[in-house]
């Protein structure tokens, strides 16, 4: 009989490919249902996250099919592709971090902090492929420092600002409009957001330091007996399933809209009968005095 950590090992592809395929639909599903035209900042907001979606899902499935890729190229053309799966593992984060950004600092509070995120980025980009290499005699552990940093510097921050973000403004944005179930999903997602940030930015593979050099992935399996991965794409499954359900606020807010502008009609018609009336009735009692 195989452990619970055999089976995983087993089963590491299937993982990659839920994995990915949950952050996909994240992305994807969230294209698909924001509306611009809301008049609401989670709108805006939103692009930031479908845009991590996708770009963690194209990374994770890197994981899956790259090694496939090694009996047909060379070994350049393999360096480059993971050079190219490290550039989407930094760039998915940029793109958590700035969400946390845009929906924490709405309108323009607060719009100098957005370079915050392209100067995380150029820091990790300056220190893996101009700093590293001369330091790195292996280009496998080399790999493993770049996920690591990738990871401290910009995924780990940019989940609990994300998570923070998004709990601040369903309080203030959202709560006012009251709508419970809306307001619990988006907490929901906002919990698995934070929770997410530390599975993906402090469990990185296993690196020469600290904290890398105590929890990393294979320690964690050892301790636990279920890789990151898949607390991974549980968050990413509770992320995705409350933001789906969330994004019915949109509709919510549409719906009202729509019966703003139709009470404002009515009111419009009622005056202009009214007014109809008064001018009517006016020009009769003139024209009846006038016979008189």
């Amino acid at each position: 009989m195989i452990t619970l950590a055999e089976f995983f090992e087993l089963n590491q592809s299937i993982i990659y490919f839920v994995y990915g395929l949950v952050f996909f639909i994240l992305g994807f599903a969230i294209i698909l249902q924001t509306r611009q035209s809301a008049r609401l900042d989670l709108a805006r907001s939103l692009r930031w996250l479908a845009a991590f979606g996708i770009t963690h899902a194209f990374h994770e499935w890197g994981d899956l099919f790259i090694p496939i890729q090694a009996t047909y190229l060379s070994p350049q053309g393999m360096r480059l592709l993971y050079i190219l799966h490290l550039m989407l593992l930094a760039l998915s984060f940029a793109f958590l971090f700035e969400f946390g950004l845009a929906i924490f600092y709405t309108g323009k509070r607060g719009r100098w902090l957005h370079w915050l995120t392209a100067m995380l980025f150029m820091i990790w980009f300056i220190i893996v492929f101009f700093l590293l290499p001369s330091a790195a005699s292996d280009e496998h552990p080399w790999r493993h420092t770049a996920n690591a940093l990738a990871r401290y510097l910009i995924g780990f921050p940019g989940g609990l600002l994300a998570a923070y973000g998004l709990r601040q403004h369903t309080l203030l944005r959202i709560k006012p409009l009251n709508v419970p179930t809306i307001v619990l999903t988006l907490q929901v997602a906002g919990v698995a957001l934070g929770a997410y940030g530390l599975f993906a930015g402090l469990i990185p593979p296993p690196v020469n330091f600290f904290p890398g050099s105590v929890l990393n992935q294979d320690t964690f399996i050892q301790w636990i007996g279920i890789p990151p991965l898949v607390f991974r794409s549980l968050t990413g499954l509770v992320i995705a399933v409350a933001l789906i359900r969330a994004l019915e606020v949109f509709d919510v807010v549409t719906e009202r809209r729509i019966e703003e502008l139709e009470q404002t009609q009515i009111i419009i018609a009622e005056r202009e009968r009214l007014a109809r009336e008064l001018h009517d009735g006016a020009i009769q009692k003139v024209y009846t005095a006038g016979l008189l």
